[in-house]
């Protein structure tokens, strides 16, 4: 019942885990992933499918790390009343974290620091449709002074948030 183990295993028990760390050596990654909003939205990530020969690096893919802070904000939007607060986020990737933000009412700031990335995510704010708050996208280098005192200056802000903002690749 079931047919022959799978291959390459000495039993057959063993369980073939997927390594996002594998993911930045695949040549084509899926060019959209859809994610559902506890608010009942349904948000659709376009993401960079050629990441090494567009020179996107890790911010052109969904990682579930958002997903999770995405979810996180969107549950929880009685608790941080999102309606208003202006919201700094830092590694914005895809722009999914900053679209929940905004489909609650917040005011936010998305930033990363890679201007195609940055590109990127305009075009998945501009797919989500219509949202309560309102969302900006700028690059943000931090080690740039000028940047530094940019983003600053645009304060101040009533929370900052990230997801796999480093890893073990740039930390």
């Amino acid at each position: 019942a079931g047919g022959p183990p799978p291959s390459g295993g000495r039993d057959g028990r063993e369980v073939a885990v997927f390594s996002h760390a594998l993911a930045k050596h695949l040549p084509v990654l899926l060019a959209t992933r859809t994610v559902r909003l506890p608010c009942g939205k349904d948000v659709v990530i376009r993401q960079h499918q050629q990441r090494e020969k567009e020179q996107i690096g890790t911010g052109g893919v969904l990682w579930e790390a958002a997903i999770v802070l995405a979810d996180f904000v969107s549950r929880h939007s009685a608790e941080f009343q999102w309606q208003g607060k202006r919201v700094l986020e830092l590694g914005a990737g895809t722009g999914l974290v900053a679209i929940a933000l905004a489909a609650e009412g917040a005011d936010v700031l998305a930033t990363d620091g890679n201007p195609r990335v940055c590109e990127g995510a305009r075009r998945n704010i501009e797919g989500a449709g219509e949202l309560q708050g309102s969302i900006s996208v700028e690059t943000f280098d931090w080690n740039s002074p000028e940047d530094l005192e940019r983003v600053r200056a645009a304060g101040p802000w009533d929370a900052v948030v990230g997801s796999d903002v480093v890893y073990p690749g740039n930390a």
